[in-house]
């Protein structure tokens, strides 16, 4: 009976440790706190690189084995929207090692539960697609555009870990750079300039807002 007993608590604390490294390996850590709710009505917003702004304009660079990325920002970037989906690609693509998340997000009027409701999104060839039922009043508003699909290049390990853990109509907030990708000093892709237009905007994501926690 003890020695049941004794195999029964080991059993637990494995499953315990287990449990613990599980979080410690895959959850984020906040690195800040903020106050307020996100408000998600204007979408997301940019503004342009310049000389006057250095720090917007510094180069990034991406090792993978012996390869080398350039991300050259063209615009400050933030959008505070809601998650609508989202869909990892990891080894999927030539983007895989760069953009190893894809989110569909939405904002504005087609937030409002009404019409959220209605709306499912496909995000096949990494775009945005959206689908609704006939007769839905999704129709009167979808022209609005007010969704896109981003391409997501994580700054640090945490910052992605936190973008695994957002789960959808969450209300989030990311905050970094639009960039074009270079190889070896060739264009490799570049960004959208524009939310409401039929390309991906390529977002270098620096700080992740979740809630009211910051992870950076």
């Amino acid at each position: 009976m003890k020695r049941a007993v004794f195999l029964l608590g080991l059993l637990a604390l494995s499953i315990c440790a287990g449990v613990c490294l599980w979080k410690a390996v895959t959850m984020p850590h906040a690195t800040g706190e903020v106050e307020g709710d996100i408000d998600v009505s204007q979408g997301p917003v940019f503004e342009l690189c310049s000389e006057e702004n250095p720090i917007t304009c510094e180069k990034h660079y991406i090792r993978d084995d012996d390869y080398v990325y350039t991300l050259v920002p063209v615009a400050s970037y933030k959008a505070s929207v809601v998650l609508a989906s989202k869909i990892k690609h990891y080894h999927t693509d030539q983007l895989a090692v760069l953009v190893p998340v894809d989110f569909c997000v939405v904002w504005g009027t087609i937030v409002k539960p009404e019409y959220l409701q209605d709306l499912r999104f496909s995000q096949r060839g990494r775009g945005c697609r959206p689908a609704f039922k006939p007769g839905s009043p999704v129709a009167d508003i979808i022209g609005l555009h007010e969704y896109t699909n981003i391409h997501i290049i994580p700054a640090t390990e945490n910052v992605l870990k936190a973008l695994n853990a957002i789960k959808e109509n969450q209300k989030i907030v990311l905050e970094g750079f639009l960039v074009d990708i270079y190889y070896e000093g060739e264009v490799l892709v570049t960004t959208s300039l524009s939310p409401t237009d039929d390309s991906c905007e390529i977002v270098y994501v620096t700080r992740v807002r979740i809630g009211n926690k910051i992870y950076e």
